[in-house]
C-alpha cells in the first residue's frame, strides 16, 4: 500500500473547524465539508500510481491532518476522440479513473468528510454526497438575488484560481492570479462587513433557534 501525506486544500476544513456541524438534525451542507476529488488526486498522486492500484486491486492511503483514508479506485473505458471503434483501455492508461465510495460502492468524482470532534481532530467516514446526506447551499438560496450576485461570481473566481494555479509558472499566470486574489479579497471584505453590526445579532438569534444562517459567504473561503 502506497502512503502519501496531503496538505493544503485536502485538510483546510479540519484546521479551521468549518466542517463541524453546529446545527444538529439539519442536513449538512457540502460547503461545510472537505472534499477529496479524483481530479486533484490525479495531480497529487499521479495517474500511474492510481492505475497501478487498480491493477493490483489495492487502495492508496492518503494521510491528512487528524487521520488517514484508504482510497479505492475504479476505471471506465470510453470512446477515444477522433475514432469510431477505438476505446480506451487499462493497459495503455487511457481510461477514466474514479473514486469508489465505501458506502454505496459506486464510482464518484468526489468523496467528502468532516471533523466530528474539533478538539481532537476526529474525522468522519469518507463517503459520497448521497451517503452523507449532504445538500448544497444553492438548494436553499440558489434562486435569490444574493446568491446570483455574490456567490456565483465568487465560485467562478475560486474555480479560475484552481485552474490557473496548475499552469506553468509564467508572468501571465502570476498576473492573472494576482488579479483573482484581489477580487476574492474584495468579496471577503464585503462578507466581513456584512457579518458585523446588526447582522451579528441576527446570526446569534439564528443559532439560538438552531437554524442555519444561510447567506453565509464565509463557507466558501
Amino acid at each position: 500500500m502506497v502512503t502519501r501525506s496531503a496538505s493544503g486544500k485536502f485538510e483546510s476544513a479540519v484546521h479551521d473547524g468549518r466542517a463541524t456541524n453546529p446545527f444538529p438534525g439539519k442536513r449538512r451542507l457540502v460547503e461545510e465539508c472537505e472534499a477529496i476529488s479524483v481530479y486533484a488526486l490525479r495531480r497529487f498522486l499521479g495517474k500511474k500510481a492510481i492505475l497501478a492500484s487498480i491493477r493490483a486491486a489495492k487502495p492508496l492511503r492518503l494521510d491528512i491532518s487528524g487521520g488517514s483514508f484508504d482510497l479505492w479506485f475504479t476505471y471506465e473505458a470510453h470512446r477515444l476522440p477522433g475514432t469510431r471503434t477505438g476505446y480506451a483501455s487499462l493497459e495503455d492508461g487511457t481510461v477514466r479513473v474514479w473514486l469508489i465510495c465505501p458506502g454505496c460502492r459506486k464510482p464518484a468524482a468526489k468523496l467528502f468528510y468532516f471533523c466530528v470532534n474539533p478538539g481532537f481532530h476526529g474525522l468522519s467516514e469518507l463517503l459520497c454526497r448521497k451517503c452523507h446526506g449532504l445538500t448544497y447551499q444553492s438548494v436553499n438560496c440558489g434562486g435569490n438575488a444574493w446568491y446570483k450576485a455574490q456567490i456565483r461570481p465568487l465560485k467562478r473566481l475560486l474555480r479560475d484560481r484552481d485552474r490557473i494555479s496548475n499552469w506553468a509558472g509564467t508572468a501571465r499566470r502570476d498576473r492573472l492570479l494576482a488579479q483573482i486574489e484581489q477580487k476574492i479579497a474584495a468579496f471577503r471584505s464585503k462578507s466581513d462587513q456584512t457579518m458585523s453590526g446588526n447582522h451579528i445579532g441576527l446570526k446569534r438569534r439564528s443559532q439560538e433557534l438552531r437554524r442555519r444562517p444561510y447567506r453565509d459567504m464565509s463557507l466558501f473561503f
